[in-house]
């Protein structure tokens, strides 16, 4: 079957399946540089039948490059990409039809690779109101770059993002020279870059959802909130869209990104993204029997995991002196409500250093020292606790103090007798504590 495959950038349409179209060329294509894209003269060509065979042609080439063009049903008009190259474009009225591409014919004829490069291609190349992706550039150079991809991938001239290479009947450089040291080629080097890195997700995640890394989110004293600052050492630089999972932002600067939490998370949630990237409507077949084939719609989301929680206990450290050097073995009743609602009662003892260190979540909560007969007992504080932090508390003991009365009496009737005195007499003392 002789046909041109075109691509039209997805945004544009709005597009079902059943809707009419008609096609027809635009404006000559004319490069930041002032100067035209021109097809390379001669050049070879392999053109795709139904019945799976290829053939082999030659063109003489040489012509300037037009915009193809699509104006549907609703009478909008829209650039479309040649991915069949060699294969003359004719105008037609309204006479294509749009079906599902699920299941289409024609780019089943062609490698996988093939399929697969031209999907990307299309979602990272020049749509309606894309903002240009590299200096020095305009539209048509944009353009021109995202066509001679889709030719490359279409002519089996390339297989990955990253090399090109002879078909056995044309040189890998064919379609490249038509842009080589022209503007186009920085915009044709961006997009390859950005197919390259398609599938990689950002370091810190996984693309199974099984294999999702765990974050810890860490308690910002100062903010008051939980926060966590990750590094992505595959360099994507790019904007995350939350899928599913909720209560936590994200912000990012360069390859940085910080997750912030008003909440405190006991266990890990999963959380799914996607990468900021054109998302177009399902695929659509635009045919007319024994004429051009054409193609809209571009979708390839990706999609990637990470299970986030927050740190949740902090320490109460609590600290014992005492005037006579004895701090082990005083017990503390720590009693409050937790974050959660639970209610706290718990009772601790110090250790030979006189120091207790108690897992708590955070809360406020009340520290009691348990009387013991020989100290004076000390004022209850309380302690405020906050994720991953220590808080401490001092508790002092002070002896109780006594006070001794002496008195001297005769042992029989309490006072002296006679002329006695009881100067240097023996004394028996009772203690009173006061």
């Amino acid at each position: 079957m002789a046909s041109i495959l075109g691509l039209l950038p997805a945004q544009a349409f709005a597009m079902s399946v059943g809707q009419t179209a008609s096609s027809w060329l635009g404006d000559q294509y004319v490069g930041s540089d002032g100067n035209h894209y021109r097809a390379p003269a001669p050049y070879t060509y392999l053109a795709y039948h139904a019945d799976g065979t290829i053939d082999v042609h030659t063109s003489s080439g040489g012509n300037a490059y037009r915009h193809y063009m699509l104006t549907d049903s609703d009478g909008i008009s829209h650039q479309v990409y040649c991915v069949e190259s060699g294969i003359p474009y004719h105008t037609s009225e309204n006479t294509y039809v749009s079906e599902s591409g699920t299941n289409s014919q024609y780019l089943n004829l062609l490698p996988a690779e093939a399929r697969r490069g031209i999907t990307l291609t299309a979602i990272y190349g020049w749509k309606p109101g894309a903002a240009l992706p590299v200096s020095g550039i305009n539209e048509d150079d944009y353009k021109m770059a995202t066509q001679i991809i889709l030719w490359e991938y279409q002519q089996q001239l390339r297989s990955d993002p990253y090399n090109r290479h002879g078909n056995g009947h044309a040189d890998g450089d064919q379609y490249f020279s038509v842009i080589a040291g022209r503007p186009a080629e920085k915009a044709y080097d961006w997009i390859l870059a950005q197919v390259a890195s398609h599938s990689t997700v950002p370091s810190f995640t996984s693309s199974k959802k099984s294999e999702a890394p765990e974050l810890e989110l860490k308690w910002d004293v100062e903010k008051k909130v939980y926060t966590l600052t990750v590094t992505d050492t595959n360099n994507l630089k790019i904007d995350l869209e939350a899928l599913k999972g909720s209560g936590v932002s994200v912000t990012r600067n360069g390859n940085e990104y910080t997750f912030t939490s008003r909440q405190m998370m006991m266990d890990p949630v999963l959380f799914e993204f996607r990468k900021n990237i054109p998302v177009a409507n399902d695929m659509l077949i635009w045919g007319r029997p024994g004429y051009q084939t054409m193609m809209t719609g571009a979708s390839d989301p990706v999609s990637f995991f990470v299970k986030i929680k927050t740190e949740t206990y902090g320490t109460a450290k609590l600290v014992k002196t005492s005037e006579d050097g004895i701090v082990s073995g005083i017990t503390f009743h720590i009693s409050g409500t937790d974050i959660l609602g639970n209610e706290v009662n718990e009772e601790v003892t110090t250790g030979e250093n006189g120091q207790i260190e108690k897992k708590l979540l955070p809360g406020t909560y009340l520290v009691k020292e348990l009387p013991v007969d020989r100290y004076v007992t000390p004022s209850a504080q309380y302690v405020t606790i906050e994720s991953g932090q220590t808080s401490s508390v001092h508790f002092s003991n002070i002896l109780k103090k006594f006070r001794v009365h002496v008195v001297k009496s005769d042992a029989d009737t309490g006072n002296a007798q006679g002329d006695a005195t009881l100067a240097g007499a023996p004394m028996g003392s009772s203690v009173m504590a006061n």
